[in-house]
């Protein structure tokens, strides 16, 4: 599963760009664009999101800094960080010193959506392992090994008693 989809993506952008009043990029783990406010900037790449992902940690573009790398505007760039590792790059437009108390709040806000999207999609695989375990089990001629594997991916353990 791809954490960090472009419609995911493309979702936190819009929403976060209406309550910000900000432009907002995500990059994926190579420093390309793939969710932007402005839509030119999508598929270009963003140098300042290559820094966080070389220095692993927030990089702050100042007016100055703009012009020496390429694809970025004065600005704050972070990680955005999923079980530990990064999977992505948030950049928030602005001065940075106007825009740092609402930079956290966007890392902060994408990470946590990200976890609910992956425990929903963890859930529904459970449900549908759940699902074509019993399926199984009810037919007439089951699959053994199938079973087997089912038990195996939810953790169930049957007892055989045999006389």
């Amino acid at each position: 599963m791809d954490i960090l989809t472009e419609e995911m993506a493309t979702l936190i952008v819009k929403e976060t760009a209406k309550r910000t009043k900000t432009n907002i990029n995500i990059m994926n783990f190579n420093g390309v664009i793939i969710a932007s406010f402005d839509k030119s900037r999508i598929g270009t790449l963003h140098e300042g999101a290559i820094e966080v992902l070389k220095q692993e940690k927030t990089v702050v573009i100042n007016q100055k800094d703009s012009l020496h790398f390429k694809g970025t505007q004065a600005g704050i760039n972070l990680p955005i960080i999923f079980q530990d590792n990064i999977v992505g790059v948030i950049g928030i437009t602005g001065n940075p010193n106007q825009i740092t108390h609402v930079a956290d709040l966007v890392k902060m806000s994408t990470e946590l959506l990200l976890y609910q999207n992956y425990f929903t999609y963890e859930l529904e695989g459970q449900i549908r392992s759940q699902e074509l375990f019993i399926e199984e089990l009810l037919k007439s001629e089951s699959s053994k090994s199938f079973i087997q594997y089912l038990m195996k991916q939810l953790n169930i353990n049957l007892l055989t008693y045999r006389k």
